[in-house]
C-alpha cells in the first residue's frame, strides 16, 4: 500500500483538500446534468485538470453534457 501511496503524484494530480470554491464549482455541473454529488466531485476533478476525454465504466457521468468527452467503456 505504501508503495502505491508513494506513485500515486506521479501517475495523477492530487488534490489534499477540497476547497469551498470547488465544491460550488461542482454543483453546477453536477446539478444540471443530474449526477450525484461524488459523481461531480470526480467530473469537476477532470475539469479543473483541463482532461479533454474521459475513458469510464461509470454509466452516470455519460449524462454529463459538455466538454470533456465522456466514453463509457
Amino acid at each position: 500500500m505504501e508503495a502505491f501511496f508513494e506513485e500515486l503524484p506521479i501517475l495523477c494530480a492530487v488534490h489534499e483538500s477540497l476547497s469551498i470554491d470547488t465544491v460550488q464549482r461542482t454543483v453546477h455541473p453536477g446539478w444540471g446534468n443530474g449526477l450525484s454529488m461524488a459523481d461531480a466531485l470526480i467530473l469537476q476533478a477532470f475539469l479543473d485538470e483541463g482532461v479533454n476525454r474521459i475513458l469510464t465504466t461509470d454509466h452516470d457521468l455519460a449524462a454529463y453534457e459538455g466538454g470533456p468527452e465522456v466514453e463509457v467503456l
